[in-house]
């Protein structure tokens, strides 16, 4: 009996809690400044299709970071600027060369739609650690359908009042601890978004 107590204990010791596969996603390799050229292509409900070219430039882990849309004409030169910091409220701007003049992303506001996208200027957002609670809810499940790969499944819930989501559920190799898809749920838990990375 005291044999099977001291292997449940040491179990459960070693198991890796949610906040440390965060944090091991926090600290992987990456690049500190980035700058590079991206499209965005935004599918309305009718099926008209716009496509947007721009220069995203980001520095300190991408906590500071800038947008120069490019492309089409009717928005060559609107630009985005996000500013994070710990402890405060995000810093986000919009220019906006036809008014001339900048327009500020209030807290309350940042779950409202990027350029007409689906994306909100919240998830133009790093996560801060301390702002978020974590719980693994698997470590065994595949990645992807009838993918042989297995994830972890991270829960992250959003302690800012202001949040558009309740939970995001992100699937975490197990081999690298990069994302390989997430769900995002509404403040009623209903599913909001769905994404899989591709990493090139």
């Amino acid at each position: 009996m005291k044999y099977i107590i001291l292997t449940i204990n040491l179990t459960f010791l070693l198991s890796m809690t949610g906040l440390e596969l965060a944090t091991k996603m926090e600290d992987r390799i990456k690049p500190v400044d980035t700058k590079s050229k991206s499209t965005m292509e935004i599918t309305k409900k009718s099926g008209k299709k716009r496509n947007l070219k721009l220069i995203n430039k980001s520095k300190d882990n991408s906590t500071k970071q800038m947008l120069w849309f490019l492309e089409p004409k009717d928005d060559y030169g609107i630009g985005f600027l996000k500013i994070e910091k710990k402890g405060e409220s995000d810093f986000m701007s919009m220019w906006l060369p036809g008014f001339k003049k900048n327009r500020r992303i209030k807290s309350q506001n940042k779950s409202d739609s990027f350029m007409g996208s689906d994306l909100s200027y919240e998830d133009m957002t790093n996560r801060d650690l301390e702002e978020y609670n974590f719980k693994i809810l698997s470590d065994n499940s595949p990645c992807l359908e009838n993918s042989e790969q297995e994830c972890y499944i991270l829960s992250s819930k959003p302690k800012d009042e202001y949040s558009e989501y309740s939970e995001h559920k992100t699937w975490v190799s197990k081999n690298n601890y990069i994302a390989i898809k997430e769900e995002s749920y509404d403040k009623d838990s209903k599913k909001l978004k769905y994404k899989e990375i591709d990493y090139a």
